[in-house]
């Protein structure tokens, strides 16, 4: 191979290694926003309220080292029938035992969107995540999931790892959840579909 080769190579390698670093967030450093990278992923999975499938599990994390179109994130569709509510919910397939592995757990999630007329998905809601030790009291104590900036996007679970968003199935319009957790390195990451139950007044 020649020297002129081995540089246009090296070159291109440089470029893309740039873009993503660019538009992602590192393993070692802050979470930044995810752009429009994510807007034209295709999915790696899509789930549904009203089934058959109403539960997605990425596989490990090679969202982030496998990317789907350079957004390193797990991009899952989801919907229900029309013109009802569902509940979104997002957690770690493992959940952090010790409040040392609670305080490790960071991330970030988005809400994309794509009307009947519209080509292409946008940004509707974004939310920075991270864990929360819950000593225990009544309850056992556990590690929450919780939203720290952002759009208001997700609310926290009581006494589990999770968030959830309820949304709204509406006639034309796609939906899209864009989600990356990271302990010491990037979760396994489990996304599900339920229809909505209000909640029973305590």
């Amino acid at each position: 191979m020649s020297r002129r080769t081995l540089t246009l190579l090296a070159l291109t390698v440089t470029i893309v290694a740039l873009a993503a670093s660019a538009s992602v967030a590192r393993a070692d450093g802050p979470v930044i926003n995810l752009g429009d990278l994510c807007a034209g992923a295709p999915p790696h999975a899509t789930i549904s309220a009203n089934g058959p499938v109403t539960t997605a599990t990425s596989n490990g994390n090679s969202y982030f080292y496998s990317p789907q179109g350079l957004c390193y994130r797990y991009v899952v569709g989801v919907g229900a029938a029309l013109n009802t509510q569902y509940t979104v919910t997002i957690a770690p397939s493992i959940q952090p035992d010790t409040p040392g592995l609670c305080a490790g757990l960071k991330g970030d999630v988005a809400v994309y969107s794509k009307g009947l007329f519209q080509s292409s998905y946008t940004k509707t809601q974004y939310g920075h995540l991270h864990g929360v030790w819950v000593p225990a009291g009544l309850f056992s104590a556990y590690c929450s999931l919780v939203q720290d900036s952002g759009t208001p996007a997700f609310t926290t679970d009581e006494f589990q790892t999770s968030v959830s968003r309820t949304m709204t199935s509406v006639l034309g319009t796609s939906t899209r959840v864009v989600v990356g957790l990271k302990l010491n390195d990037w979760e396994t990451l489990t996304v599900s579909a339920t229809p909505y139950v209000p909640s029973t007044p305590k």
